[in-house]
This record gives C-alpha cells, sequence and structure tokens, in this order.
C-alpha cells in the first residue's frame, strides 16, 4: 500500500489577530460539512458553546442551533442581544440544557413548563417574539 493512500490523523490549526478573518476561515470549512463547534472562552462566567449543524449527533432539531455555558447571574442582558440577532428561539435553563425538537419550536408548542426553565423567547409567524418566564425565572 502507497504511503499516500494511508489514512492519518491530522490536526489542522490557525490562527488571527481578526476575528472577522477566523471566522471566514471556520466558514470556508463548511465544505466539509462540520457537524458541530465547540467554542471555549477566557471569560470565566462564559465556559463554552456548542454550535450544531441540523441534525448533527447531540442535536434532534433540523436547524443550526446552539448551547452554552454561563455561569453567572445576568442573563437578561444576553438574552436581549440574542433576540436583536434575528434568532428563532432563545431559551435559558438551569442546571442542564434542554431537550428540544422540531415541534418544540412554536410559540404554541415550546415547552414553557420545563422544570429547568428561566426564559424563553420564541418568534412568531412574523417573527415577532413571545417572551416567558419558566418555572425557575422568578427565582433570584
Amino acid at each position: 500500500m502507497e504511503a499516500n493512500s494511508l489514512t492519518r490523523l491530522l490536526f489542522f490549526h490557525f490562527g488571527s489577530h481578526d476575528a472577522g478573518i477566523l471566522c471566514q476561515a471556520v466558514a470556508s470549512l463548511q465544505a466539509a460539512n462540520p457537524k458541530s463547534l465547540l467554542i471555549r472562552y477566557d471569560d470565566p462566567q462564559w465556559k463554552w458553546t456548542l454550535l450544531f449543524a441540523p441534525k448533527a449527533p447531540g442535536s434532534e432539531l433540523s436547524l443550526w442551533n446552539g448551547s452554552s455555558e454561563f455561569r453567572g447571574t445576568s442573563w437578561k442582558e444576553i438574552v436581549s442581544y440574542l433576540k436583536q440577532r434575528e434568532l428563532h428561539f432563545v431559551a435559558v435553563s438551569e442546571g442542564e440544557p434542554l431537550d428540544l425538537e422540531d415541534h418544540h419550536l412554536s410559540v404554541d408548542t415550546f415547552p414553557w413548563e420545563a422544570p429547568r426553565l428561566v426564559v424563553a423567547a420564541v418568534a412568531n409567524d412574523v417573527g415577532e417574539y413571545e417572551e416567558r418566564l419558566g418555572i425557575v425565572g422568578g427565582i433570584p
């Protein structure tokens, strides 16, 4: 067998002082059809963000989605910021991520009563958000 035909485990490392250029480089990797992307932070409040492709292992959703682990109390500003990005939904849960599936992604079917839900905002058919506090949303 030729040396060139052997499967090899390779790691690609890349970096830039400009985050925009780094995002472009990651976007160019889409040709490889990535299923998830893990982002880690220096900020002690943010542990990680995990982005999933539609129906990727670890995600039941048929849209691009993500989860972040945040260790802090100021969730209101973050929810407001994310809503300005015109996402289909934004949800905050405590302790564990929510187990969301496609049938949960409407105002009428979202699991508003989920025991870990702090707050959620779900866009309706015209893009306006319905926002509700969850069971643990009113607990300081």
